[in-house]
């Protein structure tokens, strides 16, 4: 919004107008000379004197503008140290997060990927903190209030577990530093697990689930993807591996199966933290020439991660970061491997979840036998 002051061909020489933006679009009006005096203008002006003035107008305009948002700012700082010193005390909230959050267990390079999904929680966490300003002491009787939050953000129900471990964990370690006692959050069950996924869906239609990436889909891309990319995508393809294991692919390991004659691959999974150590690895045999071929990727080719929106231009909006991996059971259901064999290939520690989570429920197959 600002004057403006154009020249005109008849009487004074100029004329005064207002510009402003209504429904997105520009709109100008004529001011009347009988306006004029109360914003300081008179018809003995000249042009440059009255462009002078309307300049003068439109920087003190700008700056009252900028202290009112600067007041709106500041207002909201002011709210939010307000809320962060009553529900989340800077100190308190440090030594939360070296005793209990990241303190009990030790995350090595191996589990860097793990800690950043903690750290993203924990922000997702303090977010909802923020916005419900609840004493610790008053979750229990209001459980609703945290899923109305789920259900309105659109948080998924598997995303809200993780939080509830947190916001649990954050509770839990308040209580003890005030001595009180505490109840916490149980799981939303029932019709409110089925509101807080209704609204997810509602989002997404096909929640988190990524299409299937197939090696002809990527062959096809091969061009239009940097060597890295594109190799970082042919990992997942042909072993089914999950991000954080194509991201690690060259700390894999190549071992000879003797008995079977076929080189077999030794990928750790940074994502099974519940089990021991030697028991995070899975074992995929390289049965195929492709899957040979990477193994060669694995030792001497470049390896990076596509970004997200890299992968939608590509592959459309469909095809996530798992969309490879989700691809790798049907790749191998087609080529005859029995269910057991591609569960144990990607890491799964029963089969009823490679079926739940990673059938194509759009392929149609029937035993010819039967």
């Amino acid at each position: 919004m600002g004057y403006r002051v154009p020249k005109t061909d008849y009487g004074i020489g100029w004329k005064l107008k207002i510009e402003s933006y209504k429904g997105g679009k520009r709109v100008n009006r004529d001011i009347p000379r009988d306006e004029w005096g109360r914003l300081g203008f008179h018809p003995r002006m000249t042009w440059d004197e009255a462009k002078a003035h309307a300049k003068k107008l439109n920087a003190q305009g700008e700056l009252t503008r900028l202290e009112q948002r600067r007041s709106v700012i500041q207002a909201r700082l002011d709210e939010e140290e307000l809320v962060l010193s009553a529900y989340l005390p800077p100190t308190e909230t440090a030594e939360f997060e070296q005793q209990v959050l990241f303190g009990r267990e030790v995350f090595d390079t191996k589990d860097a990927t793990r800690r950043k999904k903690l750290e993203s929680h924990w922000r997702a966490v303090k977010k909802c903190l923020n916005h419900l300003r609840l004493d610790p002491a008053e979750w229990g009787a209001q459980p609703e209030r945290f899923y109305d939050y789920f259900a309105k953000h659109q948080i998924s129900p598997s995303y809200a577990q993780k939080m509830l471990r947190i916001l649990n964990l954050w509770g839990k370690f308040q209580a003890r530093k005030q001595q009180r006692y505490f109840e916490p959050l149980k799981a939303p069950r029932g019709r409110e697990k089925n509101r807080i996924a209704d609204r997810y869906f509602d989002k997404n239609e096909e929640g988190m689930a990524s299409a299937p990436l197939t090696p002809k889909v990527l062959e096809a891309e091969r061009g239009s993807l940097q060597p890295a990319q594109f190799n970082w995508l042919y990992l997942t393809v042909w072993f089914g591996l999950r991000p954080e294991e194509a991201d690690n692919a060259r700390s894999a390991e190549i071992l000879q199966d003797n008995e079977l004659q076929v080189p077999v691959l030794r990928v750790y999974q940074p994502k099974l933290v519940n089990l021991p150590r030697k028991d995070r690895y899975k074992f995929i045999p390289c049965i195929y020439p492709e899957q040979k071929a990477g193994l060669d990727l694995v030792l001497n080719g470049p390896i990076k991660r596509p970004l997200l929106k890299t992968i939608h231009d590509r592959f459309g909006p469909k095809v996530h970061l798992y969309g490879g991996r989700k691809g790798f059971e049907d790749l191998m259901l087609k080529r005859g491997h029995p269910y057991s064999d591609i569960s144990a290939w990607m890491g799964h520690q029963t089969v009823d979840r490679t079926w739940r989570n990673y059938r194509n429920r759009q392929s149609v197959r029937f035993t010819k036998a039967a």
